[in-house]
C-alpha cells in the first residue's frame, strides 16, 4: 500500500514494484563491501540479495564515494549488455546484432542448402558453413572455447539448432523480428541481475548520490535515483530536491527498512571475510 504513496512522493513514471538499494561497508578501508539487496511489492527479495567486491581502491583506502560509482558502474553495464538492449538491424538474408558500441557479437547468414556463421570476436572476421545443423553443438562450443568469448548472441529459426541451443545453456528471448537465443560463458542467467530495477535507493546524502548519478549517465540508464541520509533523515532526489517526511510516515519507514537491511547485509559479509582472514592467518 505504501509504493503508490512512494511513487507520488517521487513523480515516477510507474509504481516501484522492484527497488534495489546499494551501501558500502569496510574496517578502515579494508574488505571494502558494496552490498545490494532487493524489495519487491514492499517486501525483501532475499534471494537477489548480491554482493561486490571493490576492485579500484588499495588496501586501506577509504572512499565511499569512488566505491558505490564503482558498484553503480558494474551494475547498470550488466543491464547496459542485456539482450533486449541491443540494436538489432535485419538485411536481406543477413541479421547483424551489435550492441551500443556497435561490435557485431554474430552475425548469421541465410541460403537455401547451407547456413553461414560469420562471427566476429576481437575484430577478428571469420567465416563457417555448417552443412549440417545437427553438428552445431559440438562446433559452437568450440568455437566458444577457441575464441574465450564473454558473450554469445545468435538468431535461428532452424529447429534442430534452436533444441541444441537451449540444451547448452541458451536462453530464449523473443524479439519483434524473430527468437534469439544468449548464452554468457562468463556466468550463468543471474535472474536477479538481468532484472530492472523500478527505483534505485543510496544509503547517504548528497555526495554518495552524486557519485552513482555518474554511473548512471555512464550508462545512460532511464532508472530514477535517491539517497537517504542517516542522521537527518533526508531524502535527495536527482533534481536536488530535499524531502522530509514526518517520523512515522509509511513510506519513510519503508524506506528507512531498506537502507537499514542494505547497511546490515554489507556488514555482514565484510565480517565473514575478515573472521576468514584472520582463520587463514
Amino acid at each position: 500500500k505504501t509504493l503508490p504513496s512512494l511513487k507520488k512522493l517521487l513523480n515516477l513514471k510507474k509504481t516501484p514494484k522492484r527497488i534495489e538499494c546499494y551501501d558500502i561497508s569496510h574496517l578502515q578501508g579494508n574488505h571494502t563491501i558494496g552490498s545490494m539487496i532487493v524489495f519487491e511489492n514492499g517486501a525483501p527479495k532475499k534471494s537477489d540479495y548480491r554482493y561486490f567486491n571493490i576492485k579500484q581502491l588499495q588496501k586501506g583506502e577509504i572512499n565511499d564515494f569512488d566505491s558505490l560509482n564503482e558498484v553503480l558502474n558494474r551494475r547498470l553495464k550488466y543491464l547496459a549488455e542485456l539482450p533486449e538492449n541491443l540494436k538489432y538491424q535485419k538485411l536481406k538474408n543477413k541479421f547483424l546484432l551489435r550492441n551500443k558500441t556497435k561490435k557485431t557479437l554474430i552475425e548469421l547468414t541465410y541460403t537455401n542448402e547451407q547456413e553461414t556463421l560469420s562471427l566476429e570476436i576481437n575484430k577478428e572476421f571469420e567465416t563457417y558453413i555448417l552443412k549440417n545443423p545437427t553438428i552445431f553443438t559440438s562446433f559452437f562450443k568450440n568455437i566458444i572455447k577457441k575464441n574465450k568469448a564473454k558473450k554469445y548472441l545468435i538468431n535461428t529459426e532452424i529447429k534442430e539448432i534452436k533444441t541444441q541451443l537451449l540444451g547448452i545453456g541458451f536462453i530464449e528471448i523473443q524479439n519483434e523480428n524473430f527468437n534469439l537465443g544468449y548464452y554468457s560463458q562468463k556466468q550463468s542467467f543471474d535472474k536477479s541481475f538481468n532484472t530492472k530495477p523500478d527505483l534505485i535507493i543510496i544509503d547517504g546524502g548528497k555526495g554518495q548520490l552524486s557519485s552513482t548519478l555518474k554511473a548512471k549517465k555512464n550508462h545512460n540508464s532511464s532508472i530514477p535515483f535517491i539517497s537517504i541520509a542517516k542522521k537527518e533523515e533526508i531524502i535527495f532526489t536527482e533534481n536536488k530536491e530535499e524531502i522530509i517526511l514526518p517520523k512515522n510516515s509509511p513510506t519513510l519507514n519503508l524506506i528507512q527498512q531498506m537502507r537499514d537491511e542494505a547497511h546490515r547485509f554489507a556488514i555482514t559479509k565484510n565480517r565473514k571475510d575478515r573472521i576468514k582472514e584472520m582463520l587463514q592467518n
